[in-house]
């Protein structure tokens, strides 16, 4: 998209919203609603609903803001069994369900293909002027980095505004990220959703009087999410917390989240080789790695070192949408 590409758009847009992407949907005639047509890990099993639920909110943040906003589905191919990609994935189940109902029928129906990619796929619906397809992430810190960077190549400005979509229970990573692009915490907006079960743990844990910090704030971002998590979580009575926090800290969905955690705030632009190589291993069709896609040479003052996989920000440049 360039300025003024559309004539529904007074202005170039200057709202981003982000649906970090989890899953590929293959098609099929629930819509993405059964299981079963979707290419999942095993740890993600009873997640796909969760996945519905960011595309739907995804789809209600742009049509919120919808003649100032654009939305990016950000995800690569990252299975060997097809080169469909999680973001061209979650665009094909967002129309499907006819955008969920939340944009009308002169906005939602689909045009030219805006794809951050050339390459097409077989199945894929095409995009609409104001939704974009990142298709090279394979982590959440790229979901931000190249989401801004296909936004800044296709509006030709930078984003004044962020809206991140995905796991309430992920909001303290995705701060970070934020914090590591170097974009303004204020004006900066998290939607998250929680799979089922998942803000009830972070609850209990919490209320452990040895609970971690880290684990203080995805409790604390679950609650922030627990109307959209839908898990009742808030219902239970706090001595009940306290008793149950200790058995639970432990549990190993949250030892996951705090080690994903420590990760990052040990390595907070993914750069060491234990979070490299886990994008290398999700990288099945080669996506190219760069800040910027190969093609782009405009990059918008932003400054960075390195090429291709190697190519990482440069920390005490001064960032061109401040």
């Amino acid at each position: 998209m360039s300025p003024g590409s559309s004539p529904s758009l007074a202005a170039p847009p200057t709202h981003l919203i982000v649906v970090c992407c989890h899953g590929i949907w293959l098609g099929g005639p629930s819509a993405g609603h059964d299981e079963a047509e979707w290419l999942i890990a095993p740890f993600q099993a009873g997640e796909t609903p969760t996945f519905v639920r960011h595309i739907e909110e995804g789809v209600r943040a742009h049509a919120d803001d919808v003649a100032n906003s654009v939305l990016v589905f950000s995800g690569a191919a990252t299975r060997p069994e097809t080169r469909l990609s999680e973001a061209q994935s979650y665009a094909n189940v967002a129309a499907q369900n006819a955008y969920f109902g939340h944009l009308p029928s002169s906005s939602s129906s689909p045009s030219s293909p805006s794809s951050s990619s050339s390459s097409s796929h077989d199945g894929a619906l095409p995009t609409t002027t104001t939704i974009l397809l990142e298709e090279r992430a394979l982590d959440s810190f790229s979901n931000v980095l190249f989401s801004m960077t296909l936004f800044r190549a296709r509006v030709g400005a930078w984003p004044a505004s962020l809206t991140v979509v995905g796991h309430a229970f992920k909001r303290p990573r995705m701060e970070m990220h934020v914090a590591a692009v170097g974009f303004p915490a204020a004006r900066t907006r998290h939607v998250g959703v929680d799979p089922p079960g998942v803000g009830r743990l972070l609850l209990l844990a919490s209320a452990s009087p040895s609970a971690s910090p880290s684990a203080a704030a995805a409790a604390a971002a679950a609650r922030r999410g627990a109307d959209a998590n839908e898990d009742g979580v808030l219902q239970r009575r706090p001595q009940q917390h306290q008793q149950e926090g200790q058995e639970w800290e432990d549990h190993p969905v949250l030892r996951g989240i705090r080690n994903a955690e420590r990760e990052w705030r040990e390595d907070p632009h993914g750069r060491g080789e234990s979070l490299a190589g886990k994008r290398r291993g999700r990288n099945a069709w080669a996506a190219w790695q760069g800040v910027f896609e190969r093609e782009v040479t405009d990059r918008g003052g932003l400054e960075t070192v390195g090429e291709g996989e190697a190519e990482r920000l440069v920390d005490e440049a001064r960032r061109p949408w401040l």
